[in-house]
């Protein structure tokens, strides 16, 4: 029996966007709360931003107890998910991307997910999603 895949729309987000480390006993910053996107995620070994490039201060330099990527790009799939109805929703997005050697920064929420792909391999993650059968919009 052939396997059938899903598919999906991935809609891309406007801004481009920038992830954060920051020491885990760190504070959030107030920055990261400015503009209609921003994930701040907790652990024991770290404080993890998601946030508008725009946004950052320009006094944040990396090194000053945190890292900082720039120049992603967020796609968000289109509709809501069931939480535990649901499988291999995020597997069938990034095992395209993966073959083409494309990095992937997963967030996802209550209701869908994001992705976040390097601005410079857009082209790339594109056209592995469309020829899996993804529409990219």
């Amino acid at each position: 029996m052939a396997e059938t895949r899903r598919r999906f729309i991935l809609r891309e987000s406007p801004g481009r966007f920038a992830i954060v480390r920051l020491e885990p006993e760190s504070p959030p910053p107030g920055w990261a709360f400015r503009g209609p996107f921003w994930s701040i995620t907790r652990t024991s070994e770290e404080l993890s931003l998601i946030v508008e490039e725009s946004g950052l201060p320009s006094t944040f330099v990396e090194g000053d107890g945190g890292k900082l990527s720039r120049g992603w790009a967020m796609f968000r799939l289109a509709g809501t998910f069931e939480l535990t109805g649901e499988t291999g929703v995020v597997a069938s997005i990034s095992e395209p991307i993966a073959r083409a050697g494309v990095a992937i920064f997963v967030l996802s929420t209550f209701d869908t997910d994001h992705l976040l792909i390097p601005v410079d391999r857009l082209d790339e993650a594109r056209a592995a999603w469309i020829a899996a059968g993804h529409v990219v919009e």
